[in-house]
């Protein structure tokens, strides 16, 4: 609801300099109805114009970044003992500031029931707005918790395939391992079989070598003894 400043009665309590400027709402230019402030700035709205701002904006009319707003109690508070207005439709009751909607709605004389229609059908047209956006939003916590659900067997599937790829992994470690043990083993295997061959062929050398030094030493020794022999001859023509 607008709150026209037109209509507001200076008392003692209210009697402040510049109290339009102090307490008016940036966006509908009349008194703040309800006051909203945004936590960053500290500006304050009218709870319907901020809500209606917000809706179709997305932002804080200041342009405000992480832009959040709360209900300031404090500031209606103050208003509810310092405001008071003559009543917009010409009863001439003079209405403090927190009963001025409830006045102005419901209880002045001068409402007729053509405002009561009215007044009813804004309800219905908001009620029939909040249950769409209701629904809207049901529909959209369910379609999220089903894209939840979704990634979490998502999730257990993608475990269990890494859990699948680790142990493919870990067996194809193992085969290389195993099959680089078996290649060092054969390898090994191979230089042993080797230095046997090298030493059976050293062996065989050495007995060729010993028998042709043996065969020497005998052809040697059949030498001397023919020499023995014949100088034990000619000492037997000496005598």
């Amino acid at each position: 609801m607008y709150i026209d400043s037109a209509y507001l009665q200076r008392t003692e309590e209210s009697n402040i300099d510049d109290i339009e400027q102090l307490f008016t709402c940036s966006i509908c230019e009349g008194i703040l109805n309800k006051p909203y402030q945004c936590k960053i700035c500290q500006n304050n709205f009218c709870e319907h114009c901020i809500k209606e701002w917000e809706e179709k904006n997305h932002s804080c009319p200041m342009r405000c970044s992480n832009y959040s707003f709360e209900e300031n109690i404090c500031l209606f508070n103050l208003l509810s003992n310092i405001l008071f207005f003559k009543c917009q439709k010409g009863c001439g009751t003079i209405i403090p500031y927190s009963k001025l909607e409830e006045h102005i709605n419901y209880t002045c004389p001068n409402v007729n029931i053509q405002d009561f229609r009215q007044k009813f059908e804004d309800l219905s047209v908001e009620f029939e707005n909040y249950k769409i956006r209701f629904e809207t939003k049901k529909y959209t916590n369910l379609k999220l918790k089903k894209c939840y659900e979704n990634l979490i067997v998502e999730n257990a599937e993608i475990k269990a395939q890494i859990r699948s790829y680790e142990n493919v992994i870990n067996e194809l470690n193992f085969q290389k391992l195993y099959d680089l043990g078996e290649i060092n083993l054969n390898n090994l295997i191979q230089r042993i079989d080797k230095n046997i061959v090298f030493e059976k062929e050293d062996l065989i050398d050495e007995k060729i070598f010993t028998k042709l030094n043996i065969e020497k030493i005998k052809r040697e020794n059949n030498i001397l003894n023919r020499k023995n022999e014949r100088l034990e001859n000619k000492i037997k023509l000496l005598k």
